[in-house]
């Protein structure tokens, strides 16, 4: 993912470069009006950038979330422990879920509205690097909850 991410800033970076280019020429040879047609949304008239944070996720659940029955057994604090284990499993593949669907959507969104657009270039990207260090720590999480 690092890799990819890297890729996508470079990508960026060349776009509105050659875009800064594609000005100049056009300015040098008299025809600043050739871009005019080209719709570009002001930055303030788009919709922003979505973020997701840790608190956005769904939670996991706990063994001390619900009132316990009070366990006459073993084998019952034993049920009870195996129902909290798979309830935690859901949940952080659901965490995993939400993170990915998010990512792609933002890279969806760049792709979709255009890259030429600096601001949102930075935007979406700082976004997309944030959300995987978050997808980062839910997959430490999980792992740390399997042990």
């Amino acid at each position: 993912m690092p890799g990819i991410l890297d890729e996508l800033d470079t990508l960026a970076s060349k776009v509105a470069v050659s875009e800064a280019e594609r000005q100049v020429v056009l300015r040098i040879l008299g025809m600043e009006d050739a871009g005019a047609g080209v719709e570009r949304t002001p930055a303030d008239d788009r919709d922003p950038v979505p973020t997701l944070t840790a608190a956005g996720l769904p939670r996991v659940p706990s063994l001390y979330d619900a009132e316990q029955p009070g366990y006459g057994t073993l084998t019952d604090m034993m049920a009870a422990r195996e129902r909290i284990v798979a309830q935690r499993a859901a949940a952080h593949a659901r965490r995993s879920a939400v993170v990915t669907e998010h990512m792609t959507e933002i890279v969806m969104r760049l792709a979709n509205v255009s890259v030429s657009d600096p601001a949102l270039n930075e935007e979406a990207l700082t976004e997309l690097r944030h959300s995987y260090v978050l997808w980062l720590a839910c997959a430490d999480e999980r792992r740390r909850d399997k042990s």
